[in-house]
């Protein structure tokens, strides 16, 4: 669903906007989220390739892994035993 009238009609609908008008995130006060506009665009390229080009280098991911595995009722209620698997696996394949 692209951001636009339908997005935030379905997600009235579905009440999961904020009637305050507030995010409140991770808080006993959150009551929906609040939709914003923004864009932000983050280059990501091969370690190898940016120290070739002479580009600065901010950070190194060294591993990553996928958090949707399916097994949920969708955005408005991620799994936490998935998430915390997620990182549990991350950290044993990190390596110093």
């Amino acid at each position: 669903m692209l951001n636009g009238p339908s997005l935030h009609i379905s997600s009235c609908d579905a009440g999961m906007l904020s009637p305050k008008g507030r995010c409140f995130t991770f808080d006993e006060k959150g009551d929906g989220f609040v939709p914003a506009e923004a864009i932000g665009v983050v280059l990501l390229k091969r370690l190898s390739d940016a120290e070739r080009d002479g580009h600065p280098i901010y950070g190194v991911i060294r591993v990553g892994g996928p958090i949707q595995d399916g097994k949920t009722n969708g955005i408005t209620a991620p799994s936490a035993a998935s998430q915390a698997q997620l990182q549990m696996d991350v950290y044993k394949r990190f390596e110093y």
